[in-house]
Parts: C-alpha cells; structure tokens; sequence
C-alpha cells in the first residue's frame, strides 16, 4: 500500500495513538494499524492493482507483469538470534543496514545499492540473545554478506 505523503490527516497522531494504547501483536502491528487507524480512511480513494480476488473496483497493472510474483504478496520471513553478554532484561538496539535494494532484480535476483539503512528497533534481552524476524530478502542478503544486523546495548 502506498500514499502521497500528506494524503492522510494527522498521520502522526495516528501513529502515536495506536502505540500509547499498546496492541496485541507486535508481529501483525502495522496491519492493526491500517485496519484500526486507516482502513475506514483510505477506502474512500482506493486505487489497486488486485488481478486475483477483483477487490475494490481494481485496475489493470501497468508495464510487464510477472505472473509468479503477487502485488503485496508475503515473501516470507527469516529470523535472527544474536548471542550478547547483556544482561537479560536489559534493552538493546538493533539496526539492519543492506547494500540490497528492497526492489528486487525481475528473476528476484539481489539488487545491488550503496549501503543503507533499512530499520532500526529496541527490544528486551532474552536468554543473553536479541532475536527478530526480519523479511527474507534481507535473510538472503546476509548470507550474501550484502547486509549486516548492528546491536548497542542501551
């Protein structure tokens, strides 16, 4: 899903809203979100793209399209588990910085880029660990030793 910057009103209230009155999933946090927050909003300007299920009076996809990769389709997740000598319960940051594009090549190959910053969290130490899931692009871009998962403690 995408918007023109500015197209939802008190986009940051939003946000901060829906984190002070906390949520049941971290993992499903930003679908929460645009159901609870955004849903009700956006589907009154709608435009998709949706060649499977017609959803929302769609529109054909523009350019060349490849028939094994879905519009907003789940790539699947990886994880990760980074032994620390942190103290557990402490907290600690941990950013992924990647040198692969998150658009992929059209055969899904890598997409080779300058280095960036991808995201940046905190999370509790567990069992001397610091654990996330992350989409597996950047899994497969770590093995290629495109990416890399920095932690600080805090």
């Amino acid at each position: 899903m995408g918007a023109k910057a500015g197209a939802v009103p008190d986009m940051q209230e939003r946000i901060q809203n829906f984190v002070d009155e906390g949520y049941p999933s971290r993992h499903f946090a930003d679908q929460d979100f645009l159901e609870k927050e955004l849903w009700a909003y956006i589907r009154q300007n709608l435009f998709a793209h949706d060649r499977l299920f017609n959803f929302c009076n769609v529109h054909e996809i523009p350019g060349e399209f490849y028939p094994n990769y879905q519009i907003a389709f789940s790539e699947g997740v990886t994880s990760f588990n980074a032994t620390t000598d942190y103290e557990d319960g402490s907290l600690a940051r941990w950013t992924l910085y990647s040198s692969a594009s998150p658009l992929v090549n059209p055969d899904y190959s890598l997409n080779v880029v300058p280095e960036f910053k991808v995201c940046s969290y905190v999370t509790e130490v567990k069992n001397g660990a610091v654990s996330a899931f992350l989409p597996k692009r950047y899994g497969n871009a770590i093995k290629a030793k495109l990416a890399r998962i920095n932690i600080e403690q805090i």
